[in-house]
């Protein structure tokens, strides 16, 4: 459609904003998406053959009257729109989006190599709330609002609590690689979250926010996971020449070095423990210091310590 502007269509939008009797932002923001609807209306009629007013008046007479529609949006718009909320909810997004980055950055913490599930599963717990929470991306009120947050707040809450206790994870030794694994239940819940989050982006109203959305998620994760990829490789060449100095002082000596026998300086950064002839390498990440990773001679997978 080339013009939008008459005068039908401009007096059904005053008719629609008067009928709305909301304030002037919320107003405008139904307008707008009521003006796409319209032009998208206008635009599939006159692809079937009508003229740009026979075109305008079919898609009014498919919007109903303005009145009625205005009943319509009434109900279904997202509670809490006035001006105070939404910088609340605005200041709330930029919180959750904090402590998503910073729960995120320590789970990716307690693994080794890239898993493609914890990805999906960090964007998928994430963004859905990020989006409910963040006003004028999904407006119009449905049982998520109140059940997403509700459950992910749980899932969360669970995780904090375990991050604060030691435990062990085994991991694949040497340089990192994609980890797939078949665990059921895992899957289960990815596959849930992963619903959700595609159903809420389908209620995005702006295709703009629907991309907006998409890749600054895809920022915020290549954020989290990049500096630990690299950390893993550059430890991973390290560990690798440890393992030949340290096997070739076997073949030298009969066996490995004692703690006392080793200069510290010789592998710096690691930490070297030898018992009953295997010995263990163990370092801090540098990008989390609460988490240490470890390597046994003794043909044990490596292992990640909180």
């Amino acid at each position: 459609m080339t013009k939008l502007i008459s005068e039908s269509v401009l007096g059904y939008l005053d008719s629609l904003e008067q009928s709305l009797n909301m304030t002037p932002e919320s107003s405008r923001l139904i307008i707008e998406e009521v003006r796409e609807d319209l032009r998208a209306h206008v635009k599939s009629h006159v692809h079937r053959g009508l003229d740009e007013e026979q075109a305008v008046f079919a898609a009014l007479k498919e919007m109903g009257p303005p009145e009625e529609l205005a009943k319509q949006m009434r109900a279904v718009i997202a509670p809490q729109s006035n001006t105070q909320i939404r910088w609340l909810r605005r200041i709330g997004g930029i919180v959750f989006v904090l402590f998503a980055f910073w729960m995120s950055w320590h789970l990716r913490a307690w693994n080794y190599g890239t898993s493609w599930k914890l990805l999906l599963g960090i964007t998928s717990v994430s963004l859905p709330v990020f989006l409910l929470i963040w006003p004028d991306v999904i407006w119009r009120r449905n049982w998520m609002f109140s059940a997403i947050p509700t459950v992910v707040a749980l899932f969360l809450g669970a995780m904090v609590l375990t991050l604060g206790q030691s435990s062990t994870q085994d991991i694949s030794l040497a340089t990192p690689e994609l980890s797939i694994s078949l665990d059921v239940q895992r899957y289960m819940l990815l596959t849930i979250f992963s619903a959700q989050t595609t159903f809420l982006l389908a209620m995005v109203q702006r295709r703009r926010q629907r991309i907006a959305s998409v890749v600054l998620t895809a920022m915020v994760v290549a954020a989290i996971e990049l500096p630990f990829v690299l950390e893993e490789q550059y430890h991973a060449l390290r560990l690798e020449d440890a393992r030949n100095r340290l096997e070739a002082i076997k073949v030298e000596d009969g066996e490995y070095p004692t703690d006392q026998e080793l200069q510290t300086d010789e592998f710096p950064g690691f930490r070297y423990v030898v018992n009953d002839g295997e010995y263990s390498l163990m370092w801090n990440r540098w990008l989390c210091q609460h988490f240490a990773l470890g390597y046994s001679s003794d043909g044990r997978p490596m292992w990640v310590l909180d």
